[in-house]
């Protein structure tokens, strides 16, 4: 089953760009349950996998740290796919030499690239991947086919596809 964290526990239908149809959970059906920012405790006690998928803002830089990985279910597994500074590399790297989390998956860093002398390549279950989730077949063209629907959007005084607010971010 899958859990969410995110803003608000309120279900949402995702409004934003489906280049495929079928694709994805337009209802916003799929998690079983939904906890914001400051039960994320409770989501890390139960979660076999941690996937890290959100923004860097204040409020998520070291998300992932010392208390919130004590949080976590021991043996987990944390992946993250989406910026650097939401982990505390000190912190993780002590979670792993411990083997309080069986694994971590990380291709983002807080210094990028990553230098060839730095010591994260010594952390043992670690595995370090590189960075390049839009580097797919067809991503020029998916990214292209967004842009057009959103410039054809705001022509219309249509609200864009995807678009995020600068409050959400700032908050």
């Amino acid at each position: 089953m899958v859990d969410v964290v995110q803003r608000g526990t309120e279900r949402a239908s995702y409004g934003g760009y489906l280049p495929f149809p079928g694709m994805g959970d337009p209802e916003g059906m799929l998690p079983r349950r939904i906890f914001t920012l400051d039960n994320i405790d409770m989501a890390l006690a139960d979660a076999d996998f941690v996937i890290l998928t959100v923004p860097l803002t204040p409020r998520t830089r070291h998300l992932i740290n010392q208390r919130s990985l004590a949080a976590m279910k021991p043996g987990a597994v944390l992946i993250n796919m989406a910026r650097g500074g939401l982990v505390e590399m000190g912190a993780l790297e002590q979670a792993l030499k411990s083997r309080h989390l069986n694994h971590a998956y990380l291709d983002v860093f807080e210094t990028e690239p990553l230098p060839t002398e730095s010591a994260i390549w010594e952390i043992p279950h670690l595995t370090i991947t590189p960075h390049m989730s839009g580097v797919i077949p067809g991503a020029a063209e998916l990214q292209e086919d967004l842009l057009k629907h959103n410039l054809n959007r705001y022509r219309n005084g249509e609200p864009l596809l995807n678009e995020i607010e600068r409050e959400k971010l700032e908050a």
